[in-house]
């Protein structure tokens, strides 16, 4: 699972703090193409690089840790020089331009992705940095055509609202100012751009980069954005580490504390990452709150046996959110994961409380913890073998929404879509002799032991 951070020098002493730290991927080497030394730095370690393309970063015998190629970064921005003869007159940059860019590193190394990364006004179409293609969103998914990797950078918390900003400006600013949810709103429009077909990498503020005192970030945000985030289906996270003012470009490893708190987030996201690589539940959970006015966001996911609920709180005040997971029955232990402790749920209902844009992660195993109470609850769905090998027939008073096959260890070898009452599944493949069949009907859930 990509962990990244922006613009690092490999060779520098710091590469160990930030592979201490969980970074596992250094976007974009400055100042520019890599250099050997740069890939040779690397190549002694578990660090991996999206770098430019060169010469360098293309020969087999220096490359291994070049997982992709950094194509360009906010061309959506007005930095783009389009007549050197008129310097301070700036566009952004032409989308043929990036097209035919990202054509010339696919062609040098089909092997490899691309990324890109846009600037803010992926995230909010009034961002004033695009100069005239300000508000034109539709240029979003023919850049994106540029790219198998899509990045995008807004810092809410750095945006600090001055007495000399235009009209312009304080718009812009009265819409993301101090609101760290912002990035998941980034999340949803860049993923909305590539039709949700390309991963979307989101980019991570820990840094008071300009050294403003009305800049409010704390270690706690920081964890919060980077969940938001996930939770609204980014597939990575990069940080921005810079001090600009005065300049640092570590600045994020002179701050123990959130040097700490992001090596701790850091860690959770590896422990979860074959969790968070798989596909969201759509309709696995309903939510309610105490207070609307502070929305938690959450995604549910399965894996292996275990069902697990990521959610955070989208507003700093403080909510009680009720979750209600589908199809479960009967008394489970909700494992809280970081926090050392647990919540009882019944039938899958279960509260929390979320204060301070809060973070909780909650894990459960998929399978009840008293099989043989939850056997009774249709005594007339029939299982039995055919006369065909590996091949079962089942059969009941009601209709089946779906049906699920798990080892005696949990681990779910099987699904299928049903919507009969009767039919028959074939389960040769399995290696378990002993299995649990899971069925799934409109009010209830049904298990019944098995021997293939």
């Amino acid at each position: 699972f990509p962990i990244g951070v922006w613009a690092q020098n490999p060779p520098d002493s710091s590469l160990a703090k930030y592979i201490a730290a969980g970074i596992n991927v250094f976007v974009n080497i400055p100042p520019g193409p890599p250099a050997a030394a740069d890939l040779a730095a690397l190549s002694k370690t578990t660090m991996t690089t999206w770098c430019n393309q060169n010469a360098i970063s293309l020969n087999p015998t220096m490359n291994s840790s070049v997982k992709g190629y950094h194509l360009a970064s906010e061309p959506d921005n007005k930095t783009f020089v389009a007549n050197p003869l008129f310097p301070t007159v700036k566009i952004c940059t032409p989308i043929d331009t990036i097209i035919n860019r990202y054509k010339r590193v696919k062609a040098a190394d089909p092997t490899r992705p691309v990324y890109l990364g846009f600037g803010q006004g992926a995230a909010e179409g009034s961002w004033y940095g695009r100069g005239p293609r300000t508000g034109h969103n539709e240029d979003y998914p023919l850049y994106a055509a540029g790219a198998d990797i899509l990045a995008f950078d807004i810092y809410p918390m750095n945006i600090i609202p001055a007495s000399s900003d235009n009209a312009t400006t304080k718009a812009y600013k009265l819409k993301c100012a101090q609101m760290p949810w912002r990035v998941a709103d980034g999340v949803d429009s860049v993923r909305k751009y590539v039709d949700y077909k390309k991963p979307v990498i989101c980019n991570i503020e820990c840094t008071n980069y300009n050294s403003n005192a009305a800049c409010l970030l704390t270690p706690e945000i920081v964890k919060a954005e980077v969940w938001m985030a996930l939770v609204h289906g980014a597939r990575g996270i990069e940080y921005f580490v810079h001090i600009l003012t005065p300049f640092n470009a570590r600045g994020l490893l002179v701050d123990s504390a959130m040097t700490a708190s992001v090596t701790a987030n850091n860690a959770l996201i590896k422990s979860l990452a074959p969790v968070l690589n798989t596909q969201s539940v759509g309709n696995g959970f309903t939510k309610t709150l105490s207070n609307t006015a502070v929305p938690v966001d959450a995604m549910l996911k399965r894996l292996d046996g275990y069902t697990y609920l990521f959610a955070v709180g989208m507003r700093s005040g403080a909510t009680t959110a009720t979750f209600t997971l589908r199809d479960f029955i009967g008394d489970r232990s909700i494992e809280v994961i970081g926090e050392n402790r647990t919540i009882q749920s019944v039938n899958g209902v279960f509260t929390d409380d979320f204060v301070g844009y809060g973070v909780h992660l909650y894990k459960v195993s998929t399978l009840p913890t008293a099989i043989e109470n939850v056997m009774s609850e249709n005594k007339k769905l029939k299982i039995n073998k055919t006369a065909i090998a590996g091949e079962f027939a089942f059969e009941s008073d009601e209709n089946i929404e779906k049906i699920e096959v798990y080892s005696m260890s949990g681990k779910c070898i099987f699904t299928r879509n049903i919507n009969s009452a009767k039919g028959v599944i074939q389960l040769n493949n399995a290696v378990d002799k002993l299995l649990l069949i899971k069925a799934i009907l409109k009010n209830k859930v049904a298990l019944r032991k098995i021997v293939r």
